[in-house]
């Protein structure tokens, strides 16, 4: 098992081959997820990707306005943060139009990064909610009108990893079809 381009970016990889993306996923977060009721009910795990989401239309629409105002020097924005008349202003005029409220070149790039900062802020306070305070998100969604309960089509299943089996009356039952 070689080394793949895309290994050289995961902790690790110039002691040891690791596994890949895929395999990451399989083996970590996606049994996480759905082991404590998939996190996407996880009202922290969606503000962490809205303010995802935030960051990079954020640093998109800055960076597409400096690349409009390139030909008037936008690119230089420390110098002209101060100047009368200059792209930046331009920049800055174009956004209190469209928007109604003023962007500077200074208050774009803070919004940029508070938006990253909390993106990892609200998803760690998620994860540590999960399993200390919310055993599972889709009872909770459903609980607090997030989510629609699901009818019932299948009989009940007991997930073998939390159910004892040697434990009085406990029972897995299968999934019919399941097996064939």
């Amino acid at each position: 098992m070689g080394l793949r381009l895309g290994d050289l970016a995961l902790p690790g990889a110039w002691v040891h081959p690791t596994r890949s993306v895929g395999q990451l996923e399989r083996g970590g977060a996606l049994p996480f997820s759905l082991r404590y009721g998939n996190l996407f009910y996880n009202p922290f795990h969606m503000l962490s990707i809205v303010f995802l989401y935030g960051s990079a239309l954020l640093f998109a629409m800055h960076g597409a306005t400096i690349l409009a105002v390139s030909r008037l020097g936008g690119e230089r924005e420390i110098e002209q943060i101060v100047d009368r008349g200059t792209a930046t202003e331009r920049a800055a005029l174009f956004w209190r139009w469209t928007m109604g409220f003023n962007a500077t070149m200074e208050s774009i790039h803070r919004w940029a990064w508070w938006f990253a900062v909390l993106t990892t802020l609200t998803g760690g306070i998620g994860i540590l909610l999960t399993g200390t305070v919310v055993d599972n998100w889709y009872l909770w969604a459903v609980k607090h009108h997030v989510a629609p309960a699901y009818p019932q089509i299948w009989p009940e299943y007991v997930d073998p990893y939390t159910a004892n089996p040697s434990a009085a009356g406990a029972t897995v039952n299968v999934v019919p079809g399941a097996g064939k």
